[in-house]
């Protein structure tokens, strides 16, 4: 009954949105600002991660930019209203207006994440949120029903199809190709610049998680584990079901002056709660809006197909892969983009045994993955300095004639 209900409400809001198409037509001829570029991340909810980055650095560093942050979360707006920043809410006469003048719309995330009924004749550049380890876009696997609902959108609502992006943001060469088939752009539109979000790596300053861990643990050796999400429904604890021995993982983090940190995917929120030590700590999305700006200053990570991975290579830090249910995520799921086993720059751990035999190692001071961490940072961080940011407005204006 509730699948029939909300195939219904489909039904009817695309029925209604038919009567927009004369005015999505409409703004293809209204004349569009160079100088004005509208951002948004996260479907409006979030300031945060590469629109964030590259919204503070035009800000900062072009004023000849006009930058307008859009978000759905009034309290955003008011916050970098308060900060000096030009920023409105999606559907407000402001918002709705900077859409239809600016020539550039800047997105993480997808079109809702500014309004994307108003951005007819804009380039629209995609800097996504991570470079995919993971299958994404249309290149995702999905059921005979979806591909229809898109391929109906592309023709008749083009303001509700996702698929239809100026230019995508890479990391690398080697992940044009993977862009531009997911994103469905040409590979002479993926903008080589790397993301803007890792220029903090580059940076020495630390976050109020960093310094008040450091103060309580006296500067304990960091790790953290970022597992991503399954696309299935199928439930599973990746402590429980893999062997996880709580009191011997403590004695290790007691041994060498360690915590444990855990950031579940928002998308499942798998963590590690425990009663019994202060070495483990649950960070929330409440709590973290954005992970690099730790992840930075973190000493070892833990993974299984995350694009943390190769962000994470940045600092040529250990990396352990949790990658305990390998086989059944690549059958299950959406799929990975790589060879998993000749992608990875440290150990594949099959189980908690596995994890604590090689975190010892690395604790102290075993290292034998250094070289190929360096070789797998050349290979996925090709673009990436630093200076990304200041690569990616070059770009931009290069495409507007500035």
């Amino acid at each position: 009954m509730n699948k029939l209900f909300k195939r219904v409400k489909i039904l009817i809001f695309h029925f209604s949105s038919l009567f927009f198409i004369p005015f999505w037509v409409f703004q293809k001829f209204l004349p569009r600002k160079k100088n004005l570029w509208v951002f948004g991340a996260w479907h409006g909810q979030k300031f945060s991660d590469n629109s964030k980055e590259f919204f503070l650095n035009i800000v900062e560093n072009c004023k000849e930019i006009n930058a307008v942050w859009i978000s759905r979360d009034k309290e955003i707006v008011n916050e970098l209203r308060s900060k000096g920043f030009e920023s409105y809410t999606t559907n407000s006469f402001g918002g709705i207006l900077k859409s239809l003048r600016a020539k550039l719309i800047i997105i993480s995330s997808s079109k809702s994440d500014v309004n994307q009924f108003f951005i007819n004749g804009a380039k629209l550049i995609q800097i996504w949120h991570g470079a995919p380890m993971k299958k994404i876009g249309v290149s995702v696997r999905t059921s005979k029903a979806r591909k229809i609902l898109l391929y109906t959108q592309k023709i008749l609502f083009p303001f509700l199809y996702e698929y239809s992006y100026n230019y995508v943001v890479s990391t690398s060469q080697c992940f044009d190709e993977i862009l531009s088939k997911a994103f469905l752009v040409p590979q002479n539109n993926i903008i080589k610049s790397g993301y803007p979000r890792n220029d903090i790596f580059f940076k020495s300053l630390k976050s109020n998680f960093i310094l008040n861990w450091d103060k309580q643990f006296n500067n304990p050796k960091k790790i953290i584990y970022l597992p991503t999400f399954r696309s299935t429904s199928e439930e599973t604890d990746f402590f429980k079901d893999y062997g996880f021995d709580e009191n011997k993982f403590i004695k290790i983090l007691e041994k060498y002056n360690a915590i444990f940190i855990t950031k579940g995917h928002f998308c499942d929120n798998q963590i590690l709660s425990s009663d019994i030590s202060q070495r483990i700590i649950n960070l929330t999305d409440t709590e973290v809006v954005e992970i690099n700006p730790i992840l930075k200053d973190i000493d070892i990570l833990m993974t299984d197909y995350s694009g943390a991975y190769f962000d994470f290579l940045l600092t040529l830090r250990p990396i352990i892969f949790t990658a305990f249910d390998l086989n059944d995520y690549i059958e299950k799921n959406n799929g990975i983009n790589f060879d998993y086993q000749k992608s990875v720059a440290g150990p594949i751990a099959k189980n908690w045994d596995d994890v604590m035999f090689n975190l010892e190692k690395f604790l102290s001071a075993d290292d034998s993955y250094f070289s190929k961490r360096q070789e797998k940072n050349k290979f996925f961080n090709e673009y990436n300095d630093g200076n990304s940011s200041k690569k990616l407005q070059i770009e931009l204006k290069k495409l507007l004639d500035f």
